[in-house]
């Protein structure tokens, strides 16, 4: 998603109904320059983009994914159910500057990766039964 004015590509993590008068809110997230933006927007304000990247469909401790909307690679450190909700959420860690920064994201949100990517992360895998 990206606002109609124009701006970075967005990954929405919730709709849900904020206002008195029953518009709905986009929650969404996105990187600048790998800092981590979080912001809510009335969703008739968005417009859809065609996506650039690739979308995961699962996820283990371990892999290497980006936000849907891009921003910088981040290693998934742990998977948990964190919310009262239920949804699946992910610890992720990441370099800015040389400094390490760590975020929860939900599973829903992350898989940008690029095709090219994907096949660069999948072949550095090891093959089954041989995992250090």
């Amino acid at each position: 998603m990206r606002k109609k004015s124009g701006g970075p590509e967005m990954t929405i993590v919730k709709i849900d109904v904020f206002t008195p008068g029953g518009e709905e809110q986009a929650f969404c997230e996105w990187f600048v320059d790998e800092h981590l933006k979080r912001e809510t927007f009335n969703l008739f304000s968005l417009d859809k983009v065609e996506p650039s990247r690739m979308y995961q469909e699962s996820f283990k401790k371990g892999d290497v994914t980006r936000l849907r909307s891009g921003g910088p690679k981040m290693t998934i450190e742990n998977i948990d159910v964190f919310t009262p909700g239920g949804e699946e959420q992910a610890f992720c860690e990441w370099s800015l500057k040389g400094q390490p920064k760590r975020e929860t994201f939900n599973l829903s949100s992350l898989g940008g990766m690029t095709y090219e990517e994907m096949l660069d992360a999948t072949a550095k895998e090891p093959p089954k039964g041989q995992e250090g």
